[in-house]
This record gives C-alpha cells, structure tokens and sequence, in this order.
C-alpha cells in the first residue's frame, strides 16, 4: 500500500511517508532546484492505467462506505510553468469527477513556497504539507465535505 514503502537507500537521504510527502535530509535549493528544471517534463494528460486506478479507488471507498474526494496536490510553481499538459489532466480529472458524481479539490496552485515547502517538483516538504492539510481541510469544510 502507498506510504508503506522501506527508505530508499541512505545515499539518497529520501523516505517515501504515507503523509503525501517525502522525507529528506535536505531541502530543496535554488542549485537542485534549477537542475530539476533543467530535465525534461514528463508529456501527456492522465494514462488510462491512471484513470483505471481512480475508478478503482473510487468503487472501493463507496464499497466500504466512504464518499470519494477527489484532490490534486500542490505542484511546484517552478514546475507548472513547465507543464502545459496540467490542464489536460485536470480537465480528464474534471470529467471523472462528474462521471463518478465525486467532489473534486484542485489546490494544485496552492501559494506555496517553491524552496521551503518542497522537497522537489512535485512532493512536499513537512512545513508544505501542513501548509497543505490546512488549505485542504478548509477547501472541504467550504465544501461541507468532512
């Protein structure tokens, strides 16, 4: 299961946590920054594995009983400058959550700062994802989700 994973080895100082983030003995700076950019962005909107994965968490939390959410995280504003295809994801997002009649929480623009609260382009840093968890409990309070 997701945030289940061992540490990565010690020579990369990360570790995959179940708290949408991953820990890292270092934070992200300006140098790693600029390298990360320096990569080329990964292309396309969601796969259908991906939306495969969706329904599939969907039907399972309506199985047990529960109201699917469907949230898309905050990414680094230095990383959605290069990601023309974001909108794409989010409008496939868009119409599953109206295919599957599910809420749907986009805080992927989220004002979060790009050094601070991340560990990279696209996870959190312990300070971002308390950042986060504020901005999404009261996007789902709005919502009179909780």
């Amino acid at each position: 299961p997701y945030g289940t994973q061992p540490p990565l080895p010690d020579a990369s100082g990360d570790q995959n946590v179940g708290a949408g983030f991953t820990r890292r003995t270092r934070l992200l700076t300006a140098d790693s920054l600029r390298v990360l950019l320096a990569r080329p962005p990964s292309a396309g909107a969601l796969r259908s594995r991906q939306v495969a994965a969706l329904t599939r968490s969907v039907q399972h939390v309506r199985q047990v009983g529960g109201r699917a959410v469907l949230v898309v995280p905050p990414v680094n504003a230095a990383h959605l400058r290069r990601r023309p295809f974001l909108t794409a994801q989010l409008d496939t997002l868009a119409a599953f959550a109206r295919q599957w009649n599910a809420p749907l929480l986009d805080l992927s623009r989220l004002p979060l700062d790009s050094l601070a609260d991340f560990s990279d382009l696209t996870h959190l840093s312990p300070q971002g994802v308390a950042r986060y968890n504020a901005a999404l409990l009261d996007s789902l309070a709005q919502r009179n989700l909780l």
